[in-house]
């Protein structure tokens, strides 16, 4: 169907160009045989016409390295590179290649035998063969290849803490799995947390097996979810990921900005580094395990009590709208009048709150109606405290000409949100039937400042007026998805038992208008917006955070006493992705709840600076996967085998405008933008990006500021115990990845990486140095020159 289509469309309406994205997916449109039709119209043209221009595009058009299993199954990305080059070139361009390439590699075999003092002639004629090549090949293709950091003087990472306990679960574990499988036991215990209980039946070392309950081994039970033993569960590893990511910062809300407005304080005061972490492990059970006990463990610090069950301890809700209760109802409200009336960049330098409030406080009696005075007449009637919601409601209905009628506009999307819950529609008609005022009192004005600057509807309304000025054109539906968005989704999001319990206040209002401001939840969701913006249209903003919002994560069975038992514990500050969460549904499935996320959505939501904090996964999330958005932090549960697995682990998180590359250039163009946004109404995003190309005009390689940068540095965290292999590993990969595109175009290319890894430190950049530069900003650079 597909290729009578394409057929169809080449017979119909001949194309200006054609473009095969990720091409090598159907390799068979370059074979112009006479059992291919279309191939051949595309490469031949129609009856000896003039065929259509081809652009080829892929990150992977042909493989750059293959192990030795690979190699030994019969793969040969060699071949598959020289077929290509004799598709763009023709059959001479192949020949010239492949003697070439030959030769070449028959020096790097040279090189990486002969002695230090004896490699120059042949690193000089190799560098002669590079240049030729690149002369042969950059006329045919371009590829531009991100910065690998050589880690020169870099420090070994840290080794994770064994403790006793830790080999008790080891023992326990294989005492009772089948001595034909006891060999294996040791790899399922050192990446699996809670072994016993969470490989189960799916796992044949597990299968039909009842691991009793011992003192001297941890055991998560029904009774036991918020009173863990006292040395923990038992993982060496979990100890670590709760050191490096602290349980504190897992249960924020949101985390900070890359560019924040004013210093954060309150719970976000103690955050030094973001808590999203992205971590690789080996097997499946590893994500839904560790997303399963860091979930809890965030419970267990923040929503615990000695007679409060585990079942029950999620159910409370706070936010939940009752009648008379006109606070939450003005929570989320996204007040127009208060969403264009303060700007709290419009202040002179990067000033602290104290200032900002007070720059809000004049804003708003700028923007009073005529027939509201901003003082009280006299100092008894001072002392009114109205409830904000009230005053609010006032000052929309009290509005001129030419915004007379937007408070009927606003109580009308409001009214659509839900117009079947009687309550919601209880508070609005409280709203309606608001008293008119003709004066404010001081708390009444303070009021209003705290809601302009911290109630999550305006934090949130005013973020995206920021980057779409028709949000409050009523005659489209910008506005009534804003609401919806905030009642809906936000206001059901904050409302989880975890932040009521580690954000300071007294009420729902304190909770939140100090969260939103602590937090620096604006810029925060300003930066968000500025990013998804590439992905997305301006109008679609709102909905697009809503979905990733909306995603339900589920919970993950771990085995009980019995045979069907199972421990169902939530997932939320931490998930697992890639087909294990769709597995957990499936084998411990509860008819009254919800489905859990797919990994889309998942992956959504973790490109949000919302829940969840931590995403663990295994190879599945290793290839063409972002998740950059809002994570600088990887972990290596398990090491991966091969430099390209590693280099593609760490590709999910080192992408273009992510969170990396964000934090030094808002140090480095942060408080230019916010000076220039002063009284603009615009994001300071929007000016970091136009002052950034500016700034990096003159780069030469197509890659600065927005993929690489001075100071855009990954954080790597490699999960290993003491004097384990994996150390070494981890050293011998990292410098693997810096040569195995030498072995482009070469047989055996795993034997030949091996060949030239073990060298000292400045014959390796050598040989890094033989790499061949396809980029056509190189290209462009060298004719400059």
């Amino acid at each position: 169907m597909r290729k009578a289509l394409a057929q169809a469309a080449l017979d119909s309406a001949p194309p200006d160009l054609v473009i095969f994205d990720e091409f090598q997916c159907y390799r068979e449109l370059l074979n112009a045989g006479a059992d291919n039709p279309l191939a051949r119209q595309l490469l031949a043209g129609t009856d000896g016409g003039t065929p259509p221009p081809i652009l080829l595009l892929s990150a992977t058009p042909y493989r750059f390295y293959a192990e030795r299993w690979e190699s030994g199954a019969g793969a040969a990305p060699h071949v598959e590179f020289f077929e290509i080059i004799e598709f763009l070139g023709g059959p001479a361009v192949r020949a010239e290649a492949e003697s070439q390439f030959r030769r070449f590699g028959d020096l790097l075999h040279l090189i990486g035998h002969l002695p230090p003092d004896g490699r120059t002639a042949a690193i000089e004629e190799a560098q002669a063969l590079k240049h030729h090549l690149e002369a042969l090949l950059t006329p045919l293709m371009s590829r531009t290849e991100r910065p690998v950091s050589d880690h020169a003087g870099e420090p070994a990472p840290p080794s994770v803490r064994i403790e006793p306990h830790d080999l008790d679960v080891y023992r326990h574990f294989t005492d009772h799995v089948s001595p034909k499988l006891a060999g294996s036991a040791i790899a399922y215990w050192l990446s699996v947390p809670l072994p016993a209980q969470a490989l189960g039946d799916r796992y044949q070392i597990s299968r039909d097996i009842d691991f009793p309950a011992t003192r001297s081994v941890p055991r998560l039970g029904v009774t036991n979810c918020f009173k863990p033993p006292k040395e923990g569960w038992g993982s060496a590893k979990l100890r670590a990921l709760n050191g490096l990511v602290p349980t504190e910062a897992l249960a924020l809300p949101w985390v900070l900005p890359s560019l924040t407005w004013w210093t954060p304080s309150g719970p976000w005061a103690k955050v030094t580094q973001s808590p999203k972490m992205l971590i690789f492990s080996r097997f499946r059970a590893t994500p839904q395990s560790l997303a399963a006990l860091v979930s809890l463990e965030v419970e267990r610090k923040c929503v615990a009590k000695s007679n409060l069950p585990y079942a029950a301890a999620w159910k409370k809700r706070h936010l939940n709208p009752k009648p008379n209760q006109g606070p939450t109802l003005a929570l989320f409200h996204p007040s127009p009048f208060l969403i264009r009336a303060v700007d709290p960049l419009d202040v002179k330098g990067k000033a602290a709150i104290k200032q900002i409030r007070a720059r809000a406080r004049q804003q708003i009696i700028q923007a009073l109606p005529p027939s509201i005075a901003p003082e009280a007449p006299n100092a008894r009637s001072n002392r009114r405290r109205k409830p904000a919601w009230a005053i609010l409601a006032a000052i929309e209905r009290a509005q001129k000409a030419p915004l007379a009628r937007e408070f009927a506009a606003v109580q009308k999307n409001w009214g659509r949100v839900a117009p079947k819950d009687a309550t919601l529609q209880t508070l609005l008609k409280q709203r309606q039937e608001a008293e008119a005022i003709t004066w404010l009192s001081r708390w009444e004005l303070d009021a209003l400042v705290d809601m302009a600057l911290g109630a999550p509807g305006v934090v949130t309304g005013r973020a995206l007026y920021r980057h779409l000025p028709e949000l409050f054109d009523y005659q489209e539906q910008h506005f009534a998805r804003l609401v919806r968005f905030c009642w809906t989704r936000l206001r059901t999001y904050l409302d989880r038992p975890v932040f009521w319990s580690i954000l300071p206040g007294e009420d729902a209002t304190q909770k939140y208008q100090n969260a939103c401001v602590d937090g620096c939840l604006e810029a925060v969701l300003d930066e968000h917006f500025w990013l998804r913006k590439s992905k997305v249209n301006p109008d679609g903003l709102i909905e697009d955070l809503s979905a990733a919002l909306a995603a339900n994560v589920g919970t993950f069975g771990f085995k009980g006493a019995k045979k069907k038992d199972k421990i169902r514990i939530r997932c939320h500050a931490a998930v697992p992705f890639g087909g294990t969460e769709t597995e957990t549904h499936r084998q411990d499935h509860d008819v009254n709840e919800p489905p859990p996320a797919r990994s889309e959505e998942i992956r959504s939501a973790f490109n949000t600076p919302f829940w969840p904090h931590v995403l663990a996964t295994t190879s599945v999330g290793q290839e063409g996967l972002d998740f950059h958005s809002w994570c600088d932090r990887l972990g290596h549960w398990d090491l991966c085998s091969s430099p390209v697995d590693l280099e593609q682990r760490e590709g999910r998180v080192q992408r273009f405008g992510g969170l990396t590359v964000r934090q030094p250039l808002a140090r480095k163009l942060g408080e230019q933008a916010l000076a220039q946004a002063r009284g603009q109404a615009s994001s300071p995003w929007d000016i970091i990006a136009r002052d950034a190309d500016k700034a990096f005009a003159d780069d030469k390689t197509g890659l600065s500021p927005w993929w690489a940068m001075e100071g855009a540095e990954l954080k790597r965290h490699l999960f290993a115990l003491p004097q384990s292999r994996d150390i070494d590993r981890f050293a011998k990969l990292r410098t693997q990845r810096l040569l195995y595109r030498l072995a482009l175009g070469q047989p055996d290319q795993e034997d030949l990486v091996d060949l030239l890894t073990h060298h000292d430190v400045e014959t390796t950049r050598s040989l890094k140095a033989l790499t061949l530069d396809l980029s056509a900003f190189s290209r462009q650079k060298h004719r400059d020159e």
